[in-house]
């Protein structure tokens, strides 16, 4: 079966919806689903972490809340696009010694350094990614 999208920009303050698309539950009718696009635009990268885990959490409560009976909504989906200044991230398998530079060649190239709970090594965010 075939996803069906409409394609209409509606902007509601810093979100808009970005696509709209049908998907068919069963033969006999479609569910609609909304996916709002934010655009955070240059945006720290702990600011920008913090951002998506509380759209997450709220995700999760939605979920849970739905499950136990107590609301009938759906969590919405997000689609988040933005950029970070010089940051490098060490996600939960690597090795700090793996970042080759210290903390004040950091600060000469204006960059930060932050541990995550994510998976990888060392990887490097910037500007235009």
């Amino acid at each position: 079966m075939d996803l069906l999208f409409d394609c209409r920009l509606s902007i509601k303050g810093d979100l808009c919806i970005l696509l709209r698309f049908l998907l068919p539950l069963q033969s006999s009718w479609m569910h609609m689903r909304t996916v709002n696009y934010i655009d955070k635009g240059l945006i720290d990268y702990k600011e920008g972490w913090d951002f998506q885990e509380d759209l997450f959490k709220k995700s999760i409560d939605m979920k849970i809340a739905k499950r136990d009976g107590k609301i009938e909504e759906e969590p919405a989906n997000h689609l988040i696009f933005c950029q970070h200044p010089h940051v490098y991230t060490l996600g939960k398998s690597g090795a700090e010694t793996n970042l080759l530079i210290n903390e004040e060649m950091l600060r000469a190239k204006g960059a930060t350094f932050y541990k995550n709970n994510r998976g990888g090594d060392i990887t490097y965010h910037g500007p235009g990614q």
